[in-house]
């Protein structure tokens, strides 16, 4: 009879093991970073493989490949609104001028997840088009889940206090700290013709680390991204033809700058309206 009742007291503590450790196996997504800067040397030890971010990305490898770790399911596509009052009122008279064509009803600001230098998933801003804002949605979706990296991305209207001598309007200020970005009602540089910016057609992707680059004169802008015109490098958030991010863009009927001849605008990805 002992025998009978400590058999059966060993069966139910067995059971009771199993099941405490059945319901204790789930984990919590890690919250979402906020944005920070990267210097140059940060992103030349990066290229080098031998900074503690190159062994941030050594242990994401282990990682699940069917969603980023540290952020919702839900959130992995961003999400569009139309453009807030408050980010109106930052707008007016910087990258939305007196006299502009376009509305702010036109266009759509989007809260966009990705992966920044550090190897951490952070929330960026980007103002387009709205008849295209669901489409960069899911090109941003893509580029969350092969972790491709992206410094910055905030509209330009903040970055007015780059403006110098050498960055002498807001779009070369923007660029010379690698923003990510893309409304911005302007022309294009050095002429009169409106440029695919001004109706959130264009995306300027890591502009510093992907320059606007002259072959035939070795002219590059932004002014401190001299040594990263060269394609053949393997630089954080580079851009050459046939790459993951150019496919991407390329399948959905984006045109890429790095294609031009003449010119090289490595950055830009622009859809003009058909």
């Amino acid at each position: 009879m002992v025998c009978k009742y400590m058999k059966i007291v060993g069966l139910c503590l067995c059971l009771s093991l199993l099941i405490s450790n059945f319901c204790g196996c789930g984990r919590q997504d890690e919250p979402i970073q906020l944005n920070s800067g990267v210097s140059d040397e940060t992103i030349d030890a990066i290229s080098r493989g031998n900074s503690k971010d190159s062994e941030t990305k050594e242990e994401s490898k282990s990682e699940t490949k069917e969603k980023p770790e540290g952020i919702n399911v839900a959130e992995t596509r961003g999400s569009k609104q139309p453009i807030p009052q408050e980010i109106r009122q930052k707008m007016k008279g910087i990258s939305m001028p007196e006299g502009a064509t376009v509305t702010f009803d036109d266009l759509s600001y989007l809260t966009i997840p990705h992966y920044d230098y550090n190897g951490k998933i952070v929330k960026g801003h980007m103002v387009v088009s709205v008849e295209i804002a669901d489409e960069v949605l899911d090109i941003f979706e893509e580029l969350l889940e092969i972790k491709f990296p992206i410094e910055k991305m905030e509209l330009v209207d903040y970055y007015t206090q780059y403006i110098d001598e050498t960055f002498n309007n807001l779009d070369r200020a923007s660029m010379s700290q690698n923003n990510t970005s893309a409304f911005y009602y302007r022309v294009v540089n050095g002429t009169n013709t409106i440029s695919n910016h001004a109706y959130g057609r264009a995306i300027d992707i890591n502009p510093k680390i992907n320059p606007y680059y002259v072959p035939a004169t070795g002219y590059v802008s932004p002014a401190n991204a001299y040594q990263y015109a060269s394609r053949n490098q393997d630089l954080p958030g580079i851009i050459r033809h046939g790459d993951p991010i150019y496919e991407i863009f390329i399948s959905r009927g984006w045109e890429w700058g790095g294609d031009w001849s003449g010119e090289k605008d490595y950055q830009h990805f622009q859809k003009p309206p058909r």
